[in-house]
């Protein structure tokens, strides 16, 4: 290859680079098209005078199947964050359903037997929630349910099963009162749930409480 061949292949060797550069961001795609093809076409027409026609095409290679896949990569981008939105979303929303279901059992139990159960699972012998409640125990796949009866007090909580994985810490106390801890720590007493903030139906939060029972 001459001297000059050397100083012509510029456009082609761009064009590469701007390929390979296309994988870590879109905005050379459409240059790498570009300088691909006019180099392809200068050493097609005068091969005497450009070089680097390997380049050039592997630059147009790369820079094509980069823009075929971009809007795979944008529906990829906007679409799974939206779907992960949805699915903690949906699951807490399920959470605080079951935690309602359990409260209403316990207020159950309290009515049959004059005293609040030892567990949650003895709520699943109840005759008329029995079946429900039951249901709302197997429903956890994100969260625990775990639950403190004493004398006159009880509360009931749901944390998540894996640290860290974004969902919320939900409570309910004696009072049917809901409360949040949006940082997904483990909520383990009565006066922890009580301190924490109230929730509002749906994945609203508030300083305002919201009744599992009817007042």
């Amino acid at each position: 290859m001459t001297e000059v061949q050397n100083r012509k292949k510029g456009m082609a060797v761009a064009s590469f680079i701007c390929g390979i550069l296309f994988i870590f961001g879109p905005i050379t795609g459409i240059p790498a098209l570009v300088l691909g093809i006019l180099a392809l076409n200068n050493a097609n027409k005068q091969g005497d005078r450009y070089g680097g026609k390997g380049f050039a095409v592997t630059g147009i290679v790369l820079s094509s199947v980069g823009i075929l896949l971009l809007p795979l990569m944008m529906l990829a981008a906007i679409g799974i964050p939206q779907y992960v939105r949805a699915v903690s979303t949906a699951r807490q929303a399920q959470v605080k359903t079951n935690l309602s279901t359990l409260y209403w059992a316990v207020q159950e139990y309290y009515l049959e037997y004059g005293e609040y159960p030892d567990t949650l699972q003895d709520l699943q012998d109840l005759p008329a929630m029995g079946v429900r409640t039951a249901e709302a125990l197997r429903a956890n796949e994100s969260h625990t349910y775990t639950a403190m009866f004493e004398a006159n007090t009880f509360f009931i909580a749901a944390n998540p099963r894996e640290a860290r994985s974004g969902l919320y810490s939900f409570c309910v106390t004696d009072s049917g009162d809901l409360h949040v801890d949006r940082t997904g720590i483990a909520i383990e007493s009565w006066h922890a749930c009580q301190a924490l903030p109230g929730a509002l139906s749906g994945s609203a939060m508030s300083a305002s409480r919201h009744r599992l029972r009817s007042d």
